[in-house]
C-alpha cells in the first residue's frame, strides 16, 4: 500500500511537470474568435495572416450582426467569425499581428498549447 501511495505521488506531481517539458501538439486545436465591420474583406487577411504564420484553419463558423443600428447603418454592421485553427506557434502572438488589421473591431485567442496553473 505505501509503494502505490507512493507511486501515485510520483505521478500527480511529477506528470504536470514532465508535460509543461514536451513540445506542443500541432494537431491541438485553438480558438480565435474576430470580430470586424463588414464589406472590408478583413477575413481574408485574417486567413493570409494564420497561413504565414504556419497555423491551419480547420473550421470556420461566421455570424452576422442585425442590430437596429447596423440596418440604419451597413457600414457599422459587425461580423463575428469562430476559427479553430492548429499549429505549434503561440495563438496569443497571432492573435496580436490579427490586431493590426484595420476594420477589425476585437480579437480573443484561446490558446491550448499554454499550460495556465
Amino acid at each position: 500500500a505505501l509503494a502505490v501511495t507512493a507511486g501515485h505521488f510520483v505521478i500527480v506531481f511529477g506528470f504536470p511537470f514532465i508535460a509543461s517539458r514536451l513540445p506542443n501538439s500541432r494537431w491541438t486545436p485553438s480558438l480565435l474568435q474576430i470580430c470586424y465591420y463588414d464589406g472590408r474583406e478583413v477575413l481574408r487577411e485574417v486567413l493570409v495572416i494564420c497561413t504565414q504564420h504556419n497555423f491551419a484553419v480547420s473550421r470556420l463558423q461566421v455570424e452576422k450582426e442585425d442590430s437596429p443600428t447596423s440596418l440604419e447603418d451597413p457600414a457599422k454592421r459587425t461580423v463575428t467569425v469562430a476559427l479553430e485553427v492548429q499549429g505549434t506557434g503561440s495563438v496569443s502572438k497571432l492573435a496580436s499581428k490579427l490586431a493590426d488589421i484595420d476594420g477589425l473591431v476585437s480579437v480573443t485567442a484561446g490558446d491550448v498549447n499554454v499550460v495556465t496553473d
